[in-house]
This record gives structure tokens, sequence and C-alpha cells, in this order.
């Protein structure tokens, strides 16, 4: 959190993949409540199109 609050220019997306599944949802749910980010928590084996 305290990383996502620093980093500049602010992200559009962020996407958490590391730990447990349920760690990683609430961390993602926790950054789009705080910050308003576009966040993502895929499943394991889950393809994402990078842009």
């Amino acid at each position: 959190m305290s990383y996502v609050a620093r980093v500049r220019p602010r992200p559009e997306r962020i996407i958490t993949v590391h730990g447990e599944a349920h760690k990683c949802l609430d961390l993602s749910s926790s950054i789009h409540k705080k910050f308003g980010i576009s966040t993502r928590a895929p499943n394991n084996l889950d393809a994402i199109r990078l842009k």
C-alpha cells in the first residue's frame, strides 16, 4: 500500500499476483477502495492481455 501511494506517475491498472489467493484479493480490493485504481487478482493460469 505504501508503494502504491508513492509511485509516480499513478498507474491506471494494478495486477496483484503474488501470495495466497485470498490475500491477493484483499490487497487488490484495498488498493481499489483507497486509491480508486482499477485492479485485478487473477487466478493461477489465467491469461491477461497487456496492451
